[in-house]
C-alpha cells in the first residue's frame, strides 16, 4: 500500500516537472520569437530613417 502511494506521489511529481519544463521552453520561444520581431522591426525603422536621411541631403 504504501510502495502504492509512494509510486502514485512520484509520477505526479515526475508530471508536475515536465509540465513546468514544457511551460518554461513554451514562455522561452515566445520570448525569442518577439525578440526576432523587436530586431527586425528596429532594422527596418533604422533603414527608413536612413533612406529619409539620404533623400533629405
Amino acid at each position: 500500500m504504501e510502495a502504492d502511494l509512494r509510486e502514485a506521489v512520484e509520477r505526479r511529481l515526475a508530471e508536475r516537472i515536465a509540465d513546468a519544463r514544457r511551460r518554461r521552453a513554451a514562455r522561452e520561444r515566445a520570448r525569442a520569437e518577439k525578440a526576432a520581431r523587436r530586431t527586425a522591426g528596429l532594422r527596418a525603422r533604422h533603414t527608413q530613417k536612413l533612406a529619409r536621411l539620404n533623400e533629405e541631403n
